[in-house]
């Protein structure tokens, strides 16, 4: 893998981690809204559309990343934007974090790097 894939694919996997943060906080903003009509209006709200840009960028950018990069590769990238959604949470949402999920993300970056290596 060149550093120029690996910088998009690091790209990609921080995008698709914002693109679920996005949402949480669309999510957060739906639940305050009390009545049915401005529950519809709260859809179209600002984390709503910056959500949906978010991924349809995302989405632009994996394809620009596999059209040079094997998919083999690439898709550890998915899996490292999983693993960084609770961190996110952690550090927006305060959520907790287990020393079980520390773990179980070191051993996702080293199959990362084996992965790619």
């Amino acid at each position: 893998m060149t550093p120029q894939q690996f910088v998009l694919s690091s790209i990609f996997a921080l995008s698709l981690a914002m693109g679920q943060t996005l949402f949480k906080l669309a999510a957060n903003h739906w639940q305050r809204v009390q009545t049915p009509a401005n529950q519809i209006l709260s859809i179209i709200s600002p984390w709503f559309i910056a959500a949906v840009i978010s991924y349809g960028l995302t989405a632009l950018l994996w394809i620009y990343i596999l059209r040079n990069t094997a998919l083999t590769k690439a898709y550890a990238f998915s899996i490292a934007g999983s693993a960084l959604v609770p961190v996110i949470a952690f550090l927006v949402f305060k959520e907790p974090l287990t020393a079980k999920y520390a773990m179980g993300f070191v051993l996702v970056l080293a199959g990362i790097y084996l992965c790619i290596s």
